[in-house]
């Protein structure tokens, strides 16, 4: 959770900057993105021995991936059709796969709905994290639990915020995907 941790320091430092309190930065593990190069590394080689299309598109990724920037896709990479092919086949658990499942993953993210609460019903808490997260408790508010999820993730802009209000086991979504607080249309990008 670099990326994540280092936007929190960001904030922190911009309400100091103001003179305005923050609160310390503690990082949750349970907030943390799921193991993508492990489900690519396990998952995509079986999806290439069972479907030649896909194991077309998926060699023509790799090219382009060694072509442009190396061994790492850049943080920018748009998705292409044979991404989200092997995220669902991971979400439908159609593949083994020895990493955490995503049944797991979504119970270890929305597990986390009491400890945010932290004792105080009026407390207001700040989570920096990824996409699926952020989308997993927007499904969790508009009662979605399977592979629509991925399309919530999929629109969500890099450091846009979302606002849920949790009010004893009521979770209701105010606001997503927001960005008014980046104010050049080349800020506002995906994945």
């Amino acid at each position: 959770m670099n990326r994540q941790q280092q936007t929190a320091m960001d904030v922190q430092a911009a309400y100091q900057q103001a003179g305005i309190a923050f609160p310390e930065i503690v990082t949750k593990p349970e907030w943390d993105e799921f193991n993508l190069d492990q489900i690519y590394r396990e998952i995509a080689p079986l999806m290439c021995d069972n479907d030649p299309s896909f194991r077309e598109q998926y060699q023509a990724m790799q090219q382009q991936l060694r072509l442009s920037s190396g061994e790492q896709a850049p943080i920018h990479r748009q998705w292409l059709a044979c991404d989200s092919q092997i995220v669902n086949a991971w979400i439908a658990g159609k593949y083994a796969y020895t990493g955490e499942s995503w049944d797991a993953f979504r119970q270890r993210v929305g597990g986390s709905q009491l400890e945010v609460q932290d004792g105080n019903p009026k407390a207001n808490v700040i989570v920096f994290t990824s996409a699926m997260p952020v989308a997993i408790w927007t499904g969790l508010a508009l009662d979605i639990f399977d592979d629509r999820i991925m399309r919530l993730a999929g629109v969500l802009h890099n450091a846009a915020y979302s606002i849920l209000r949790l009010k004893a086991d009521n979770l209701r979504l105010l606001t997503f995907n927001a960005t008014p607080h980046l104010t050049d249309d080349h800020l506002r990008t995906h994945r």
